[in-house]
């Protein structure tokens, strides 16, 4: 016990001496500028103190507070699926004693958050005002210890101890003037300013930071379009879809183009916790893209790539489509520098006419049997697409016919591949006997319908998970005659009323939607008016009352009892739906729901 008094007194000695060297040598921060730096994360109390009756545990609860809002707002900014019980952090804390073990405990908590989702946290001590002024300048979330109750002036308290979340400082004469925290002791409502002299006395120099990719105020801005995508719906769609295909039969969800639109990191996890085994996308890049969001499952890059990549696949442990001898033979000499071994998947054209090899290829044979004589390849898959599985079965089933028979010839010879795969999301629906022992599904899983309205209801049920929504910007009157937009084409017959949308084609909104189609405004239907632009569309709302600025457009989703679809869409401007929700553009952000437990079908 000594031992352990003596080491705690040597690192608090440590932590005064870094602050105080901090204090002295700390440069100004010149590069700010005199003015407010305000950025604030919103959050509720969670916990109030007369909810907590041992007097020990309630700084265990101010922190968990202190905690839940700091990883609220992570999930806001980067889109984290991960759901964090306040409840189920307590119980645990009291189980370990963690109002015993206090700052650390938390920290402990705040670091396991961050490591799980890939973003830096980490904890300093001795750390001055300017420093934790940089800090917030760096786009970090701040949870700071502190005296509790600082804020009503008590400051003879021992230091440290609790938490604050430090969401912003004023910067006056070249030096910082205070901050503005939240605090869960707060008697005066858990939020204040509170100046650089008090803030200094309380501050016992330790601090956790959490990164956050943009700064921190953009999280309380209200965007003026945004995608919302139902991560619940992704959960049942898939659940549908195994249920649908049986325990024998494997998914291979295609995540490629971003996830049909809809985030392929966010919507990849979800799809693996729910049942998928592997994810096929088009590029090296894209596969790239989920292994450094922290993604561990089999990735299959579906399109094969150049020799000069077969560095990257073994870097990054891809599996990857394969149809002639150089590629598998740059693999394999990657794979022995690095001992490792690679899958790969023949890729077969039975009839799609692009890239693979031939159905009737004499080299498949020898092909396969090459693949699997490099020890450091794992010949994995056999695999084809179909090429008009909604609409021509006939078509379809000679494209199965082939695929089996390089199946037989393969066979015959000896050579038996684990995997087959062959169907896209109609073909699981309207050719079952062409499942084998995996499956691609694509469109399904974001609940579009693959037939385009043909879908049999009773054998599975989708639900849409994405929706593109906007902002109105303004609201103004035209007499009759007036026009509206380029070219001048759209003129009003009568005293009209229009609403000013902020979004156009760059957005990912079809321009030859323009004077045919409809938003959602009050949830009634706003006819188009006019051209659709690069960067702005105008609805006629004259007959909807009350309309103002701020209000919701749903460009694509539901509102109230009606729905616009992605085959609504695209049947208008004669295209298919996968084209709608891959167009909305990157820079629209995704705001993702939490997964939950899938529900029966609705």
């Amino acid at each position: 016990m000594g031992r352990e008094l003596l080491s705690k007194g040597f690192r608090r000695l440590d932590g005064y001496v870094r602050r105080a060297g901090f204090d002295l040598f700390d440069r100004s921060l010149k590069d700010l500028t005199a003015g407010l730096y305000f950025t604030k994360y919103p959050g509720t109390q969670h916990f109030a103190a007369e909810e907590i009756r041992d007097p020990s545990l309630k700084k265990l609860a101010s922190g968990l507070d202190c905690l839940k809002v700091a990883a609220d707002a992570c999930y806001r900014a980067l889109g984290w699926q991960k759901e964090t019980s306040l409840q189920a952090l307590l119980a645990r804390g009291i189980e370990i004693q963690g109002h015993i073990e206090g700052v650390g405990w938390i920290h402990t908590k705040v670091a396991e958050l961050a490591r799980e989702q890939s973003v830096e946290s980490f904890c300093r001590e001795g750390l001055s005002i300017n420093q934790l002024c940089r800090k917030l300048l760096e786009d970090r979330l701040v949870l700071a210890s502190v005296n509790p109750g600082f804020q009503q002036g008590e400051d003879k308290k021992p230091r440290g101890g609790h938490f604050v979340i430090v969401y912003g400082f004023e910067w006056d004469g070249g030096k910082c003037a205070g901050f503005y925290v939240y605090d869960m002791l707060n008697s005066a409502g858990g939020e204040g300013f509170v100046s650089a002299d008090a803030f200094r006395r309380a501050f016992s120099g330790r601090a956790i930071f959490v990164s956050v990719p943009w700064r921190a105020g953009e999280i309380r801005t209200q965007p003026l379009a945004w995608v919302e995508v139902d991560l619940t719906a992704i959960c049942h769609n898939v659940a549908q879809l195994k249920n649908f295909v049986g325990r024998d039969v494997a998914i291979a969800a295609v995540v490629k183009a971003n996830a049909y639109g809809h985030g392929a990191a966010q919507v990849a996890r979800v799809l693996l916790e729910n049942g998928a085994k592997m994810l096929a996308v088009a590029t090296i890049d894209e596969a790239v893209c989920l292994r450094e969001s922290g993604i561990r499952a089999p990735v299959l890059v579906l399109y094969g790539a150049p020799i000069w990549e077969a560095a990257r696949i073994v870097e990054y442990d891809l599996e990857t489509a394969v149809f002639d001898e150089d590629l598998p033979r740059a693999l394999a000499a990657a794979a022995r520098k690095h001992r490792k071994r690679i899958s790969v998947h023949l890729s077969v054209d039975t009839g799609m006419g692009w890239y693979g090899l031939s159905f009737e290829e004499p080299r498949i044979v020898s092909l396969a049997k090459e693949l699997q004589e490099l020890p450091q390849l794992f010949l994995k898959g056999l695999f084809s697409h179909f090429a008009n599985s909604s609409d021509d079965p006939a078509y379809t089933q000679m494209q199965l016919e082939r695929f089996l028979g390089v199946v037989r010839r393969l066979e015959g010879e000896g050579i038996v591949i684990p995997f087959k795969h062959v169907s896209n999301s109609a073909a699981i629906l309207r050719c079952p006997e062409a499942m084998f022992n995996m499956v691609r599904p694509g469109l399904v899983l974001y609940g579009l319908d693959p037939m385009g309205g043909g879908t049999d209801r009773n054998r599975i049920e989708l639900r849409p998970a994405l929706q593109f929504k906007t902002r109105i910007i303004q609201v103004r009157s035209l007499s009759r005659g007036e026009a509206i937009g380029y070219g001048s084409t759209y003129v009003v017959s009568r005293q009209t009323t229009i609403a000013i949308l902020p979004v156009g084609y760059f957005d990912g909104i079809p321009r030859a939607i323009s004077r045919e189609g409809c938003v959602l405004v009050r949830g009634q239907r706003a006819r188009i008016a006019g051209t659709i632009c690069m960067n702005m569309m105008v609805i006629d709302v004259t007959d909807i009352p009350g309309v103002k600025r701020g209000d919701e457009a749903v460009l694509l989703g539901r509102q109230g009892s009606l729905c616009i679809g992605a085959e609504d869409i695209a049947r208008a401007v004669g295209t298919i739906s996968y084209e709608i929700v891959t167009r909305i553009a990157a820079h629209i952000p995704r705001v993702f729901t939490p997964s939950g437990e899938c529900s029966a079908p609705c």
